[in-house]
């Protein structure tokens, strides 16, 4: 019994985050596509020029690719929605919110190229731990994925020394924003626990207030409630009815059968 409460709870917790994230993530394509689309149009008006002083096509080529993927994804999500799939629907969110985050570890890394600046990233794992609800697992995986994806093109592609002080502030970024992540959710999960055990004492209380408790038939209020109930609802129809009133004799008897 308890197992069965566990997993309807985490099935319904599941449920009330994916609702909060489409609703999310439907606007967020839209802020971010249109940002991007400016971007382009800056780096196509004023050239960018990368550490060796040349202009540097990473940047447009960057932006537009955010700029093609809130397009597809604010497509794709009603579409997905529809199918009522919530597995599916997290996972393409999720998927967004990792495109979004590699896409800042990129232009993170180029900038830092000339000077250190981490503000691309800063904006991009900060929105994405308040804007996406999530466990903890995925919360990592997204960080970790955005990490290795700034090590990766500046350390590697761009052929920098390696050094843990410089990375230094990414983890610490990463590492406050898990922390905020973390205590957002938790009251989340609680609000939502203490939402469903309201409302099944709501109900409990209801079912008590109109049953007998030995017989467990309904009582005089349910039925004074289902009468005015019935009776609005044949006056709206302009219809007739009846009420058959019934005794039973030696009703004791027919109980302890």
């Amino acid at each position: 019994m308890a197992q069965a409460e566990q997993r309807g709870f985490a099935i319904k917790y599941l449920e009330s985050q994916v609702e909060d994230n489409y609703s999310r993530f439907v606007v967020a394509t839209y802020v971010l596509g249109i940002i991007a689309l400016l971007f382009c149009c800056r780096n196509i008006y004023h050239q960018v020029n990368d550490i060796n002083g040349e202009y540097s096509s990473p940047y447009l080529i960057i932006w537009f690719g955010l700029f093609l993927c809130s397009a597809v994804f604010r497509f794709v999500l009603p579409t997905a929605k529809a199918y009522n799939n919530i597995k599916n629907m997290d996972f393409l969110m999720m998927s967004y919110a990792i495109i979004v985050c590699i896409i800042a570890a990129s232009i993170t890394a180029l900038q830092s190229l000339l000077t250190p600046n981490f503000t691309a990233f800063s904006f991009a794992i900060l929105g994405t731990v308040t804007a996406y609800r999530a466990c903890s697992l995925k919360y990592v995986i997204i960080m970790a994925i955005a990490t290795t994806q700034f090590s990766v093109v500046y350390f590697h592609f761009y052929d920098q020394p390696f050094s843990v002080l410089f990375l230094f502030p990414i983890i610490a970024i990463c590492v406050v924003s898990f922390l905020i992540a973390n205590s957002l959710e938790s009251n989340r999960r609680l609000m939502l626990k203490l939402s469903m055990d309201l409302k099944k004492t709501n109900e409990k209380l209801k079912e008590e207030s109109i049953q007998d408790p030995l017989t467990k038939l309904y009582n005089r209020r349910y039925l004074t409630d289902f009468l005015l109930r019935e009776v609005k609802e044949f006056a709206r129809s302009n219809e007739s009815f009846c009420i058959a009133v019934c005794d039973l004799d030696h009703f004791k008897k027919l109980m302890t059968h």
